[in-house]
């Protein structure tokens, strides 16, 4: 997990972030600011690969865990995703193996690669490998750990953003990464400790945007 900072802010044209759901303002059925989902008026782009910010296609969300992973992080990985099938309108189901070309592709891919970390600091990291083209939507998406055992937080925090959740500071308006309502979703990690899921803030949002 590293904070993923964007320097520059593009502006699309009012057409192009009205047909990706953007608004300079909330809706006023949605659940309120912070907007801690991606997209939102602070990133406002499309997904492209292998860029951490995207979300997946659809509440379908199909998952494997490779033996990169400690026996027991691959049942961390498990339990974080039972979570995810029993609290949310997530659907989720394991594959095995991996479905990795296709219009069925698998939707989260865990395994440990730390050459993959940008720097040092870098625990986990999400990335798309296949962007459906000129929308904000992932159909695949590798969930990177530098090691083989990360933490039930860090899993949590990584699964997250592979469903479009953001830090603090890329949520509209932004907040501090340290707030308590994004909970296992503040940055750094060691802020994150105490948060196993992804808190009642971002479920609410995850049900309103798909």
């Amino acid at each position: 997990m590293t904070r993923r900072r964007i320097v520059t802010r593009f502006l699309l044209p009012v057409v192009a972030l009205a047909g990706m759901g953007v608004s300079s303002s909330l809706a006023a059925d949605s659940p309120g600011e912070p907007k801690t989902i991606y997209p939102n008026p602070n990133t406002s782009s499309f997904c492209k690969k292998e860029k951490t910010l995207c979300r997946t296609d659809n509440t379908t969300l199909t998952y494997f865990r490779g033996t990169s992973l400690s026996s027991a992080a691959r049942t961390r990985v498990d339990n974080m995703m039972n979570k995810v099938h029993s609290d949310t309108i997530f659907s989720v189901r394991m594959e095995s193996p991996a479905v990795t070309t296709g219009s069925s592709e698998t939707d989260f891919i865990f395994k440990r690669d730390a050459a993959r970390m940008p720097k040092e600091s870098t625990v986990g990291l999400a990335l798309c490998d296949d962007p459906i083209e000129n929308t904000v939507r992932c159909d695949q998406t590798y969930l990177y750990f530098r090691d083989a055992d990360p933490s039930r937080p860090l899993i949590c925090h990584e699964s997250g953003h592979g469903v479009g959740l953001t830090h603090g500071e890329d949520s509209y308006d932004t907040i501090s990464n340290g707030e308590d309502l994004l909970a296992c979703m503040q940055d750094p990690q060691s802020e994150a400790a105490g948060y196993p899921f992804w808190g009642g803030h971002n479920k609410k949002w995850i049900a309103y945007i798909y």
